[in-house]
C-alpha cells in the first residue's frame, strides 16, 4: 500500500513529539504523569503514587512490552521513511525501550503525525515477523516556536536520554 504525499499548503511548524509503549509509563509513575482530561497546562499533573501505579498496572488488558534494540532501529528507519514520504523535516529522533522522542517540522496537526508514526511502525514490525508493539493512547506534542527552543529540544532528544539507543540528528 503506497500513500500519496501529504498535499498541504499549510506552513510547517516545529514540534517535540513524545509517545510511549503501552503499559510502560503508568499514572502514578515516579517519573510523573498527567491526567488526560486536564493536561499539564490546566493542572493535570499527577503526583507519584505507588498505589495508583499498581492499580493502573493491574488494569492493563495486554502485557507491557519494551522495544528491543533491533525494534528501535526499525522504528527509527520508519520515522525517516514517513518523513520523507510526507515531505516533513525530521530534525532529531531518539527511540528508547519505553518511548519515542521526535523533533519534527510538519503541518499543523502534530497528533496526526503521532498516529501515522505509530501505524507505520506497527505495520512494519508486523511485516518483519516481530512481536506486535502496542502503543499508549495519544502522545504529547509541544510546539517549538523559537530557534532556541528547537535547539534545546534537539539537544534534549539527542543527548539527554541516557545511553543512546537508536538516535538521529539532522545535519
Amino acid at each position: 500500500l503506497r500513500l500519496s504525499p501529504l498535499q498541504s499548503h499549510s506552513p510547517l511548524l516545529t514540534y517535540l513529539l513524545t509517545f510511549s509503549c503501552y503499559g510502560l509509563w503508568l499514572p502514578g509513575d515516579a517519573r510523573g504523569s498527567v491526567e488526560r482530561k486536564r493536561g499539564t497546562h490546566r493542572g493535570g499533573a499527577i503526583p507519584p503514587s505507588i498505589q495508583l501505579r499498581d492499580y493502573a498496572k493491574s488494569a492493563l488488558h495486554n502485557p507491557a512490552k519494551p522495544l528491543t534494540p533491533t525494534e528501535a532501529a526499525v522504528v527509527l528507519n520508519v520515522l525517516q521513511e514517513v518523513c520523507l514520504h510526507r515531505a516533513w523535516r525530521l530534525r532529531a529522533a531518539h527511540i528508547r525501550t519505553t518511548h519515542v522522542h521526535v523533533v519534527l517540522d510538519a503541518p499543523a496537526d502534530p497528533h496526526k503525525a503521532i498516529a501515522l508514526f505509530k501505524a507505520w511502525v506497527t505495520r512494519r514490525l508486523n511485516e518483519n515477523g516481530g512481536a506486535s508493539i502496542r502503543w499508549s493512547r495519544g502522545g504529547n506534542a509541544a510546539r517549538l516556536s523559537t530557534d532556541a527552543a528547537i535547539q534545546k529540544a534537539i539537544r534534549y532528544v539527542s543527548t539527554a536520554q541516557g545511553t543512546p539507543m537508536a538516535v538521529y540528528v539532522a545535519e
